[in-house]
């Protein structure tokens, strides 16, 4: 049985595709490109994301015993980068919205590679963990690749009419992801409630761990910093729920993928807020000094 109503999967389409648009319509192909070749700079990022935070999972999980199917969700998560939802947070920090773009594809393209396999180590079972790649690979094309390619070339080549959807593609992206999590909140905070205490807690703790972690390796820029913390906390639950309904179609391990989902949203919402009005009184503090 889908998760999810017709409403709310229409949703998520309009915000995949508004959200991949808008960024071709901010960056240009150069810019991903040069961001993508700081190469010391995305090593930390995917060591953070496809080492470290799979292997704090496997740390809180031997330390908090959860109950079998809270504990596979739990380990899907940790397994499980590249959480689209996350450029709805690192895009408020312009300066860093190029490297926000390649880490995102980086993260979203090898997590569909890569996940089934650290999954499959980290629960340690006979059992095969996979997904269907073919719509996995599918719905990577059609909603991340093809409308961001189709906007970076709008904006390389028609740089005025790029200019003038920005702001539209920008607040449809934003209030489809305000009207999607509305939408899912009664089943997400139901989810919540069946995942225990020390469920509640290995999630927090992973979340919050995961967040030092993607500020100590984002490098010395705080635009990077700010894009890691919250690429390296928010994870792919999307991929979860799809290894999940592929794997374990009877074992309930939803309950913790849907759970971790609504957990992870309020500490980068406040990171996020701490973090653009901080910026913020940094760019008047400048311009006070400058106009003096």
């Amino acid at each position: 049985m889908s998760l999810l109503g017709t409403a709310s999967k229409a949703l998520i389409i309009v915000f995949l595709l508004s959200s991949m648009v808008s960024i071709g319509l901010e960056v240009t192909l150069k810019e991903i490109m040069l961001a993508a070749r700081n190469k010391r700079l995305l090593t930390r990022a995917l060591f953070a994301n496809l080492i470290l935070v799979p292997l704090l999972g496997l740390g809180i999980a031997r330390i908090l015993p959860m109950p079998m199917n809270v504990k596979t969700g739990f380990l899907l998560l940790a397994a499980a980068p590249g959480a689209i939802f996350a450029i709805n947070f690192t895009r408020r920090t312009q300066d860093s919205v190029p490297f926000a773009a390649a880490l995102l594809f980086a993260l979203t393209v090898l997590s569909v590679v890569v996940t089934p396999f650290l999954a499959q180590l980290m629960l340690n079972i006979d059992q095969p963990i996979t997904l269907h790649y073919d719509r996995a690979i599918q719905a990577l094309f059609l909603y991340v690749l093809l409308p961001l390619l189709a906007a970076l070339a709008l904006n390389r080549w028609a740089s005025a009419v790029a200019l003038r959807l920005r702001k539209p593609f920008s607040a449809c992206s934003g209030i489809s992801f305000v009207v999607v999590t509305v939408m899912t909140m009664g089943m997400k905070s139901a989810a919540t409630k069946q995942i225990g205490i020390n469920g509640l807690l290995a999630m927090l703790l992973l979340i919050a761990a995961s967040m030092v972690i993607g500020w100590m390796l984002g490098g010395p820029d705080r635009g990077t910093r700010r894009v890691l913390t919250v690429n390296t906390s928010m994870r792919n639950v999307a991929l979860a729920l799809a290894i999940a309904s592929r794997s374990f179609p009877v074992a309930n391990v939803d309950v913790g993928v849907l759970a971790f989902s609504a957990l992870m949203l309020p500490p980068n919402v406040l990171f996020t807020i701490y973090q653009s009005r901080k910026m913020k009184k940094l760019v008047a503090h400048v311009e006070s000094a400058t106009a003096r």
